[in-house]
């Protein structure tokens, strides 16, 4: 016998507008129910595995039935377990018009937030401010990427030094007129930067 399942994907926003059919042998297994019911609603679910899906079997008029009532349809008890076979569940076939089971998605962890970004304004030592140049980089970024970063911008200028073999000093200088002076009477550190997060 074929059952004709009512279900409805009970996330935050649910609907009695979003009930949708699954059609299924009655031999099958709720575990196979999951991957039917994955089908119908793609694309949403596609991004987790049928496994992970939660199901509980109600009975519920669907006439009458308003999206107020459908945030209490909270089940109290465990979800279907995915070797139980639906003639088990069901005994006799599920009444027409009627919710019949209810869907939960996983929990979707909220995607990290982006690096904020870093804007610097580089200046290769001997070169006149006019050539003064910015790099956007991720702040967490390590100071190995910056050169990378930095040999990409002065391309081809730097085609033939390796990135690793730049030496890089970091400083904090107003842009005017005597930029230039300050430089060459700056007091550079004996070492330049070490391969240490850009944020430090």
């Amino acid at each position: 016998m074929t059952f004709e399942f009512n279900c409805l994907v009970l996330d935050s926003h649910p609907s009695i507008n979003r009930i949708f059919a699954v059609q299924i042998s009655e031999t099958d297994t709720v575990a196979t129910l999951k991957k039917k019911i994955k089908q119908e609603v793609q694309p949403a679910f596609e991004h987790f595995p049928a496994n992970s899906l939660d199901l509980w079997n109600v009975s519920v008029p669907i006439e009458g039935l308003s999206d107020t009532h459908l945030h209490d349809l909270q089940p109290a008890q465990a979800p279907l377990l995915t070797v139980k076979r639906l003639s088990g569940l069901f005994p006799n076939p599920p009444p027409e018009e009627h919710l019949h089971i209810i869907v939960r998605p996983p929990a979707v962890a909220a995607p990290p937030d982006p690096q904020p970004l870093l804007e610097l304004n580089c200046l290769v030592l001997g070169d006149q401010l006019n050539r003064i140049f910015p790099v956007k980089i991720p702040a967490r970024e390590l100071v190995g990427s910056l050169k990378e970063v930095i040999k990409e911008k002065k391309h081809p200028e730097f085609r033939r030094i390796a990135a690793d073999k730049l030496a890089l000093w970091r400083v904090s200088e107003v842009v005017d007129e005597n930029l230039e002076n300050r430089l060459h009477q700056a007091d550079f550190p004996t070492k330049p930067l070490l391969v240490v997060c850009i944020s430090s």
